[in-house]
């Protein structure tokens, strides 16, 4: 094979540098699956914040947040149980404090303070009031809001797992945006 002069090529093999490969196809009497090159696949290269390559096809859900009780965050939607929230239409997320109601037990305590401070026996009401107030905890929420509207898509005593959930979702968004 003689080697153009005008398209640089391999010495070795003969490859030539600027012609695009086109794919192998198998004689008939080798069978598909021991053809020597595969066919070529399109294949998109994702680079990530540093400029390395990731390999990362771009079609494939890259997920960020996954738990036991059907919660799932990746970089196209958002699961919540049985809600799903595409990641194009969420406008923010914000961590929110849902504050349960006191009345109660604060009644409880006014009405044992009452009692104690007239008849002197006020405790049975003023220790219950005191030990309710103690146990109340107020609930966290993950609040999403789209287009459409603004939902708490997922609520939880535990704040930490709720910061959890809203940074993944936030870094998702973000990482979408890009």
């Amino acid at each position: 094979m003689e080697a153009d002069l005008n398209s640089p090529s391999c010495q070795e093999c003969g490859f030539e540098f600027g012609v695009v490969a086109q794919p192998v196809i198998a004689a008939p009497s080798v069978p598909q699956a021991e053809a020597v090159n595969p066919p070529l696949q399109n294949q998109t290269i994702i680079i990530d914040n540093s400029g390395k390559k990731t390999g990362q096809p771009a079609n494939e859900e890259i997920v960020y947040y996954t738990d036991n009780y059907g919660v799932r965050v990746t970089n196209t939607r958002f699961i919540a149980g049985t809600a799903t929230y595409p990641m194009a239409g969420i406008t923010s997320i914000r961590t929110i404090k849902l504050r349960k109601s006191r009345s109660g037990p604060v009644w409880l305590i006014v009405l044992g303070c009452i009692f104690l401070i007239a008849y002197g026996a006020g405790l049975l009401l003023l220790i219950p009031g005191i030990i309710w107030i103690c146990l109340i905890k107020d609930n966290y929420a993950v609040r999403i809001s789209t287009a459409a509207a603004e939902s708490n898509a997922i609520i939880s005593k535990n704040p930490d797992y709720i910061e959890h959930i809203s940074r993944a979702i936030n870094e998702a968004v973000i990482k979408r945006g890009w």
